[in-house]
C-alpha cells in the first residue's frame, strides 16, 4: 500500500515537472517572438505577473504596500502616459485573478480558511453591486456602462488575497510606516519647493488654495491610514521615535492638506485609541472634548497669522453662510437625499459619467460630487440594504475585537481600531469604507481582525 502511494506521488510529480517543462519552452518561444518583433511593451504582463507571483510567496507584506502604493496610481509619480487615466489601479484586478486563480481557488485550505467571520459579507456585498448595475441598466444606461462604473466595489475581493496566507503584521505595519514618511518627505519637498520642484504629475485641479495658504498633498487616503498605524505601534511597544514620526506625519497633514474632515478624524481615532490602550480613562476623554472645542473657539480665531487661525475663519464664514464648501456639501446632501427616498431600499443604481442622459448621480455642473458626501454614496447606490449591511459588518468586528463594552482584546492591535474609528468619524463628508480608492484598506483590515482572531483561538486550543 505504501509502496503504491509511493509510485502515484513519483507519477505526480513527474506530470508536475513535464508541465513545467511545457511551460518554461512556450513562454521562451513567445519572449523570443516577442524580442524578434521589437514589441518590448509586450513582455511586461509576463514580467509583472512573475514579480507578483515571486512577492507573492517570497515577501507577501512587501506585495501588499505595493498593492497600496498602485491602488493610488503610484502615488502620481509616473505618467500614466498611454495606458490612460486610472490605468495603474486597473492593474489591481490582475493581481486578483492572478493570485486568487494560483491559490485559493486552487487550495481547499485556503478556502476553507475564509468561510468564517466576513467570508460572507463579500459575496453579499458584490451581490448588491450586481443589483445596483441592473437599476440602472433598467432606467436606461447600457449594461457595460454600470460594470465599469462600479469596478472600484470589486477590489473587496482583495479580502480573499490577503486571507490566502499569513500576514506577518509588525512586518507589513513597519513597511507602511516606511512607505508613509518617504511619501511624505517627497510631499514636503514639493511644497516647499513648489515653483521649482515637477515631482507627481497631477492634474493643475488637484492644486487650491484655502484662505491665501497652498493646499497641496499627494497620498489620497494612504496618507491617513499610515500616521494611524505609528500611532498604533507606539501604543504597542512605547517607543519613542514611533511618536516623532506620528507627530511629523500628522504634522504635515494638517500644515499641507488642511482637511478639516481629516483634523477632526485623527483627534477623534487617537483619543479613543488613548482610552482602549487603557494610557487614558473616559473620565479625562469627556473633560478634553470640551477644552478642544473651547480651545477652537477662543485661541485659533487669536492666531489669525497662522493658518489654523484662517482655517478656523473660513469654516465660521462658512457655516454661518452656508457657503463655500460646506454650502456646496447642504445643497449636495438636499439633492440626493431627494432622490434616495424614491428608491429607498434598493438605491437608485450604479451610475457612469459617460451616460449622460437621465443620470441621477452626475452632478459636476453644478460642483456637487457624491463622493463629497461621505457614505451617503452607499445609501444612494445600494439603499438600506447596503446600510443593514454596513451595520452588520461593523456589529461582526465589535464581536471580534471586544471581549466587553469598552475592553479590547489583546490580540487586536490598536491600529486596526484606530481604522474604523476614523471612518465613523468623518463619515459624513469621506466614504473610508467603500469608496474605490479606500475599500482596499477594509479588505486588509478585515483579513488582519480574521487571522489575528484565529491566532488567538490557536493559541487557546494549544
Amino acid at each position: 500500500m505504501h509502496k503504491n502511494g509511493q509510485i502515484t506521488q513519483i507519477k505526480t510529480q513527474g506530470i508536475k515537472n513535464a508541465a513545467a517543462i511545457v511551460f518554461a519552452l512556450v513562454l521562451s518561444m513567445l519572449a523570443g517572438y516577442i524580442l524578434v518583433l521589437g514589441s518590448y511593451k509586450l513582455l511586461f504582463p509576463f514580467l509583472f505577473a512573475g514579480v507578483i507571483l515571486v512577492l507573492y510567496f517570497k515577501q507577501f507584506e512587501i506585495l501588499i504596500v505595493l498593492i497600496f502604493i498602485i491602488n493610488h496610481e503610484l502615488f502620481y509619480l509616473l505618467p500614466s502616459g498611454a495606458l490612460g487615466r486610472d490605468a495603474f489601479q486597473d492593474l489591481l484586478f490582475v493581481i486578483i485573478l492572478l493570485l486568487l486563480g494560483a491559490r485559493y481557488f486552487l487550495d481547499k485550505k485556503a478556502r476553507n480558511y475564509t468561510k468564517r467571520h466576513f467570508g460572507l459579507f463579500i459575496p453579499f456585498f458584490l451581490f448588491l453591486v450586481f443589483v445596483g448595475i441592473l437599476k440602472s441598466y433598467y432606467q436606461g444606461q447600457p449594461f457595460i456602462y454600470g460594470i465599469k462604473a462600479a469596478k472600484g466595489y470589486y477590489l473587496i475581493l482583495f479580502y480573499f488575497v490577503f486571507m490566502s496566507k499569513e500576514i506577518n503584521t509588525q512586518k507589513l505595519f513597519r513597511l507602511i510606516i516606511i512607505a508613509g514618511i518617504l511619501l511624505l518627505i517627497l510631499n514636503n519637498i514639493k511644497y516647499a519647493f513648489f515653483d521649482s520642484v515637477g515631482m507627481f504629475y497631477i492634474d493643475e485641479s488637484e492644486i487650491s488654495e484655502r484662505g491665501d495658504n497652498l493646499r497641496f498633498i499627494v497620498g489620497d487616503f494612504f496618507i491617513n491610514f499610515a500616521p494611524i498605524v505609528t500611532f498604533g505601534e507606539y501604543l504597542r511597544t512605547r517607543k519613542k521615535l514611533y511618536l516623532l514620526i506620528f507627530l511629523y506625519m500628522i504634522a504635515t497633514v494638517i500644515i499641507q492638506g488642511q482637511t478639516r474632515a481629516v483634523i477632526i478624524g485623527i483627534t477623534v481615532s487617537v483619543l479613543f485609541m488613548l482610552y482602549f490602550s487603557r494610557c487614558i480613562s473616559f473620565s479625562k476623554i469627556a473633560c478634553i472634548i470640551p477644552l478642544l472645542i473651547i480651545l477652537s473657539i477662543w485661541v485659533i480665531p487669536m492666531l489669525e497669522a497662522t493658518f489654523l487661525g484662517r482655517l478656523y475663519e473660513i469654516t465660521k464664514s462658512e457655516i454661518e453662510g452656508n457657503t463655500g464648501n460646506v454650502g456646496i456639501r447642504v445643497v449636495g446632501y438636499k439633492y440626493y437625499f431627494s432622490e434616495i427616498v424614491k428608491s429607498p431600499i434598493i438605491g437608485n443604481g450604479i451610475w457612469n459619467v459617460l451616460q449622460t442622459k437621465n443620470n441621477p448621480e452626475d452632478m459636476r455642473y453644478t460642483r456637487i460630487y457624491l463622493a463629497d458626501i461621505g457614505l451617503t454614496k452607499l445609501l444612494f447606490h445600494f439603499g438600506i440594504f447596503g446600510v443593514v449591511w454596513l451595520l452588520m459588518l461593523l456589529s461582526k468586528v465589535y464581536k471580534i475585537s471586544f471581549q466587553s463594552l469598552g475592553r479590547l482584546k489583546e490580540n487586536v492591535h490598536y491600529s486596526l481600531l484606530g481604522y474604523f474609528i476614523f471612518s465613523i468619524a468623518t463619515m459624513a463628508t469621506l466614504d473610508c469604507f467603500v469608496d474605490r480608492f479606500t475599500i482596499i484598506y477594509l479588505a486588509l483590515v478585515l483579513a488582519l481582525l480574521s487571522q489575528s482572531d484565529y491566532s488567538m483561538k490557536d493559541q487557546q486550543r494549544g
